[in-house]
C-alpha cells in the first residue's frame, strides 16, 4: 500500500529541540517516505502515522530556537499540507510548583509528567514569558480540539488512559534503534522542584520541595 499524499495529513506536530524531535519520531506507529516539496518551502518534514492520524512532524533549522522560527516553520507547513487541521507544540518543560496553599502536592509538575495546556477564563493556555514575567498570551485553541482534551481527561480519570502503554512502545523503539541509551530517567536525585514562595525572591538560590511518590 502506497504512503499518503499531501492532502492526507491533518495533524502537525511542532518540535523546537533535537531531543523533542527524536521523541516525536519514536512515537510514530509507522514512518512514511518523504514527499517532494516546493522550492519555496525551506522546511524538511518527517511524515508518519499515529493511530488513525497522518502526522507531519516539523522543526526549525539547526541552530534556530524560539517561537519565531517555529512560527515560520508552521506557516510553510500549512502551505504545503493544506489539510492540516490542528497544530500541536509538543516539548519539554520545567518543573512548576503548586501554590503554597495547594492541598494536593501531587499537582506539582515534576520530572516525567505529561502536561496538556488548556485555556481558562483568563488565559488561552499558552503563555509567552520573559524571564519570570508574563509577556503575552496566545489565543485559545478551536472548540473541537478542546472537546477532545476534555474526553481525554475523562478517559484518564476513568482508568482508560493509554499513556503508559504509549511510552513503553516508544522506549521499546528506542532500545531497538539505539545502542547507547541517551534518553532515560536520570534518577530521583535530579527530580528537583523549587518552593514557589522563594522563586519570587531568589531565583538563583532556591530550596527543593520534597514530593512523596508511591
Amino acid at each position: 500500500m502506497n504512503d499518503p499524499r499531501f492532502d492526507a495529513y491533518t495533524v502537525c506536530w511542532v518540535t523546537t529541540l533535537d531531543c523533542e524531535l527524536f521523541a516525536a519520531r519514536l512515537c510514530l506507529d509507522k514512518e512514511h517516505a518523504d514527499l517532494p516539496t516546493d522550492r519555496q518551502d525551506p522546511n524538511e518534514y518527517i511524515l508518519g502515522e499515529m493511530g488513525i492520524h497522518n502526522v507531519v512532524i516539523v522543526f526549525a533549522p539547526q541552530g534556530q530556537y524560539g517561537m519565531v522560527p517555529a512560527s515560520n516553520t508552521v506557516t510553510n507547513a500549512s502551505r504545503t499540507f493544506r489539510q492540516i487541521r490542528c497544530v500541536l507544540l509538543v516539548g519539554i518543560g520545567g518543573g512548576a510548583p503548586g501554590k503554597p496553599d495547594e492541598w494536593n502536592s501531587m499537582m506539582d509538575i515534576r520530572l516525567g509528567d505529561v502536561v496538556v495546556s488548556c485555556p481558562d477564563k483568563k488565559e488561552g493556555g499558552i503563555v509567552h514569558y520573559d524571564g519570570i514575567q508574563v509577556a503575552a498570551h496566545v489565543s485559545k485553541p478551536p472548540t473541537w480540539l478542546l472537546s477532545k482534551v476534555k474526553k481525554l481527561n475523562s478517559d484518564h480519570t476513568f482508568g482508560k488512559g493509554m499513556m503508559t502503554e504509549y511510552i513503553a512502545q516508544a522506549q521499546q523503539q528506542m532500545r531497538q534503534r539505539m545502542a547507547r541509551q541517551n534518553y532515560q530517567f536520570p534518577g530521583r536525585q535530579y527530580d528537583r522542584l523549587s518552593d514557589l514562595t522563594l522563586c519570587m525572591l531568589v531565583i538563583k538560590s532556591v530550596q527543593a520541595v520534597t514530593r512523596l511518590r508511591s
